[in-house]
């Protein structure tokens, strides 16, 4: 069984939702008490001409135009068409004492036709009344626009503005949450959050609602908290679907949360009581009527309630017991129905909330387990980094022996040709002393090509080449990949071996 359609449905009686009634007397008299000085046309006033520009004198005729078709035509008229604003006025210019402009009366009053005229001609959606109120925020305090079913529309033309917050820090879920102080305004206030929330996420990310949904006003109160303190459960279930926040402490130390299994415990209580109110009571010794499926007698099975001659009033009495017993009971199997219909919402709605937030648990332990891994590759390249210096120092050092056992060999190779003349080694002649710059010239030359060759080696085993020696030594060995490094020194002892025996067979 949906409930959907009771919750959208913008009919109401009288009885049952006095406050959903909006006609613009009701809605604007306490937050116009002072309208009377634009439309009471037996009030004495000063002459318009005498005291005003012919720029302010058409802004306060059409004000005053359009604020008495607003009071009195809306709904009333179908004909009487909104007054026409005068050339090159300003329309974003209040036209009340709170400061609301003329878009802030059209949203509120759900007249779309003047709110597309007013955007229209370039009345900017983000004018603020006073108390910075917004046209979307003095919308959702009245039910017009849940009454003609037309918020759906008026947000999406309005919905850049729900970020605003007016002089409280409250936003427009605020005041959509604070409607909800009575009762008869909950299905209103779920229409609105929804209406809304479903324009955002085709405008906004999930974090950015996210975000606006979590704002808390001066007494550190979210939307949620708000809602949840006045008992408003599906709009308590709206928010949270959004995945609105339930641990954000207000001033005093509040939670959604708190507040929330405050208002399950007040509505499992409320629900004990009225099971024990019951309009009838029977006799603890008085037998049940046997019944079938129609609630007729089940022949044989009397029951004390039908067994033994009657009175006529007896009779009388029993024929209405009956009936109201069967309507009792269909009614408790209908409210039956519904909380059974409600708590599958509720699990269904907790079951969502919990993968999510299982979702996001394990996205975290991946995130750490990837920041682990990744240093502990860097700590490893650290250590490779140094074991490489070591190597290209101990490589240097080794080249520059060799070197310098063959430079003293050639040395002692130059004094023998010269015949014990070294008179052209010292510096006492330019010979001398150019040979000696030479010479210096040259070492610095050799210690930079040792240190190019020892570059050049160490990086040629560490690129492309090195892979593919790897993969040469594993086809012709046929050992895993991974083992070759270890096999090194034992591969090349034998090819030293195979070199020396072909050497000694030559």
């Amino acid at each position: 069984m949906s409930h959907i359609a009771e919750e959208y449905e913008p009919a109401f009686t009288e009885s049952a939702t006095p406050d959903n009634v909006t006609i613009a007397s009701d809605a604007f008299n306490d937050d116009y008490e002072d309208y009377s000085q634009y439309t009471n046309p037996g009030k004495k006033r000063k002459r318009v001409e005498d005291v005003l520009s012919k720029a302010d004198e058409q802004h306060q005729l059409w004000a005053e135009e359009l604020l008495d078709y607003f009071m009195l035509f809306q709904g009333n008229d179908t004909f009487q068409q909104p007054p026409e604003p005068p050339a090159g006025i300003n329309l974003d210019r209040p036209i009340d004492d709170k400061g609301h402009t003329a878009l802030h009366w059209a949203a509120a009053m759900g007249d779309l036709t003047v709110v597309k005229d007013l955007i229209g001609r370039g009345a900017s959606i983000d004018a603020l009344s006073k108390n910075g109120e917004t046209p979307l925020m003095r919308a959702v305090i009245f039910t017009n626009n849940f009454d003609k079913q037309t918020m759906e529309r008026l947000a999406g033309w309005l919905i850049r503005t729900v970020s605003f917050t007016e002089w409280f820090g409250s936003t427009v879920f605020h005041h959509i949450a604070t409607t909800t102080s009575s009762k008869s305004k909950y299905a209103c206030a779920r229409y609105y959050l929804d209406c809304i929330l479903n324009k955002m996420s085709e405008v906004f990310s999930p974090i950015d609602v996210e975000r606006m949904l979590n704002i808390q006003d001066r007494n550190g109160d979210t939307a949620i908290m708000i809602a949840a303190r006045n008992g408003a459960r599906k709009c308590v279930r709206s928010l949270i679907g959004r995945n609105a926040a339930v641990d954000i402490p207000n001033d005093v130390g509040e939670t959604a949360d708190e507040l929330i299994v405050q208002l399950n415990h007040r509505r499992r209580d409320g629900r004990h009581r009225q099971l024990s109110s019951s309009p009838f009571q029977m006799d603890p010794g008085m037998a049940h009527p046997v019944l079938d499926g129609n609630g007729a007698h089940v022949a044989g099975l009397s029951s004390p309630l039908t067994a033994g001659p009657k009175s006529e009033a007896a009779t009388a009495l029993t024929t209405q017991f009956i009936p109201l017993l069967q309507s009792k009971s269909a009614k408790l199997a209908t409210a039956f129905d519904a909380e059974i219909a409600e708590k599958e919402a509720e699990v269904a709605e907790a079951e969502r909330v919990v993968k999510n937030r299982r979702e996001e648990i394990e996205a975290l332990k991946r995130q750490a387990m990837e920041l682990a891994m990744a240093d502990r590759d860097e700590a490893h390249d650290e250590t490779l980094e140094l074991e490489l210096n070591t190597l290209v120092a101990e490589c240097e050092a080794r080249i520059e022996d060799e070197q310098g056992v063959d430079l003293a060999r050639l040395v002692k190779e130059a004094e023998s040709h010269s015949n014990g003349d070294v008179s052209m080694l010292d510096g006492d002649g330019d010979g001398g002393r150019d040979l000696l710059g030479r010479l210096k010239e040259l070492m610095e030359e050799r210690k930079r090509l040792i240190r190019e060759v020892v570059r050049n080696q160490s990086l040629a085993g560490l690129g492309q080449r090195q892979g593919d020696y790897k993969r040469l030594i594993t086809g012709a060995l046929g050992v895993p990949e991974q083992d070759v490094e270890g096999m090194l020194p034992e591969i090349v002892a034998e090819l030293e071996d195979s070199l020396g025996m072909e050497g000694v067979v030559a």
